[in-house]
């Protein structure tokens, strides 16, 4: 794919598609609205952006049909996911207590179906178990942390950090093998810069929520593809995966500074900090790699 073509439609597509229907939720063209709650638009735009791009770069997902002739991927089910959760994940606002019960059965569903290949082929009975059970508690865990740090905080903040994540996520997938979940990544971050710009314009604006529920969706689904059938370390993808916990750190007295600014700030830095890291790693194993095989080519 030649860059123009990427440029299309892996950043300026899902960017306008997501753009347009957040600014249609949230009446961004009014300065003041303080009857327009858009939240119901958080969660459409970003699945939307995604489905988009997964069309533009290899076509409808595979079938889940039993006479389907190809075995759906972890990508295809991630995209047939992303459908329902348009309309399952913005009630969780809705639903006061039984919300949990919502996040587990997103959470173990999600597991299950995107690692469906693996857990019918790979893993025997107990290490299937486990797999689901810990990444099912992982997953509720970042959307705990995830809802408190962009619920608590308006404006472009959010955004910046569900966007550190997944341009992270990006680069990380295509240093370690696998351009296709790196372009899946970068049209999930070009969506979620279309929030930042608009939520800095407008503060009004937020993800919380549905929004936020089907970003987590789309990188823990993407970080699973990256580790499961690519090549990305373990270790890389729980760095990535430990940012919102960084992100909880600006709430601490020392770095809880008042200036909105400074704040978010402070939150992009600390989420960028294991996303960092874990590019780092992976560059430096890529550099070694390379190194490694032109040694050999020079003999």
């Amino acid at each position: 794919m030649d860059p123009q073509e990427l440029l299309l439609t892996g950043v300026l597509a899902p960017a306008l598609a997501a753009g347009v229907l957040l600014g249609l939720g949230w009446k961004v063209w009014r300065r003041e609205d303080a009857d327009s709650d858009g939240r119901w638009s958080g969660a459409p735009a970003l699945a939307i952006a995604f489905l988009l791009t997964f069309y533009l770069l290899s076509g409808m997902p595979v079938s889940l049909l039993p006479d389907s002739p190809r075995t759906p991927t972890g990508l295809d089910w991630l995209a047939w996911l992303a459908v329902p959760a348009i309309f399952l994940l913005p009630l969780e606002q809705k639903l006061g207590r039984w919300k949990h019960l919502l996040r587990g059965v997103v959470a173990v569903a999600m597991v299950r179906l995107v690692l469906n290949t693996a857990f019918e082929s790979t893993f025997e009975a107990d290490v299937g178990r486990r797999w689901l059970a810990g990444l099912s508690a992982l997953y509720m865990l970042i959307w705990a942390a995830l809802t408190r740090v962009c619920g608590q905080r308006t404006g472009a903040s959010s955004p910046l950090v569900l966007w550190t994540m997944a341009a992270g996520l990006a680069v990380l997938a295509a240093l370690t093998g696998s351009a296709k979940i790196g372009q899946l990544g970068g049209a999930l971050a070009a969506a979620l810069g279309a929030a930042t710009v608009l939520a800095w314009c407008r503060p009004r604006l937020t993800l919380a929520g549905g929004g936020v529920g089907l970003a987590l969706l789309l990188l823990f689904g993407l970080g699973m593809n990256a580790h499961v059938y690519s090549y990305t370390e373990s270790t890389e993808i729980l760095l990535i995966a430990s940012a919102p916990l960084f992100a909880l750190l600006a709430d601490l007295p020392p770095l809880r500074f008042k200036r909105p600014a400074l704040r978010t700030l402070v939150v992009v830095l600390l989420t960028a900090l294991p996303i960092g890291i874990a590019i780092t790693r992976a560059a430096m194993a890529f550099a070694a790699e390379s190194d490694e095989y032109g040694d050999y080519y020079d003999y």
